[in-house]
């Protein structure tokens, strides 16, 4: 799985298969929203929701309930990755804690929800600026990426480099 993320970026390959044999929603802590992206596709592709879609959706973007409750509609079946989640409004907040409520109660997860930030999330939540039940009902599993410079493989024992690779 390793494989389709490009080499600048590492996650610990154990994490990627229980998130992608797993059908629960998961937090991304990456860099940018790119490794973000790459990561969730790396998932998505192989889970069983592969066959569907893999929607982006980002709050700041879009600030319309109604974008947010058509983003949801189209990644039904597959995954909804939301894109910088810890700058949601309370707004969005709210209504992203109706809809992951709502699929607890229902008999199938319709959607599958990644959640991807900059790793402030957890600080948000401790300072109140974000929802802790929307945190703890998406931070099932939590991807953590961490980019590898060249620079600072001279840093690194042999056996280091070894087991990170290039």
């Amino acid at each position: 799985m390793l494989s389709l993320l490009p080499a600048h970026l590492r996650v610990p390959s154990d994490d990627l298969k229980l998130a992608a044999d797993t059908d629960v929603n998961l937090v991304i802590t990456a860099g940018s929203s790119g490794d973000a992206l790459r990561i969730a596709t790396a998932v998505h592709r192989k889970s069983r929701r592969s066959q569907q879609p893999l929607v982006t959706l980002r709050f700041g973007a879009t600030t319309l309930q109604s974008g947010w409750e058509l983003a949801w509609a189209a990644a039904c079946a597959g995954t909804l990755l939301i894109v910088d989640t810890e700058r949601a409004p309370l707004r969005a907040q709210e209504w992203l804690s109706a809809q992951l409520r709502a699929e607890c109660r229902s008999d199938a997860r319709r959607v599958r929800v990644f959640a991807a930030g900059e790793g402030t999330l957890h600080t948000r939540v401790q300072q109140g600026d974000f929802l802790a039940s929307v945190y703890y009902q998406l931070n099932v599993i939590h991807l953590r990426a961490t980019s590898w410079s060249a620079a600072w493989l001279p840093r690194l024992t042999a056996h280091e480099r070894q087991v990170l690779g290039p």
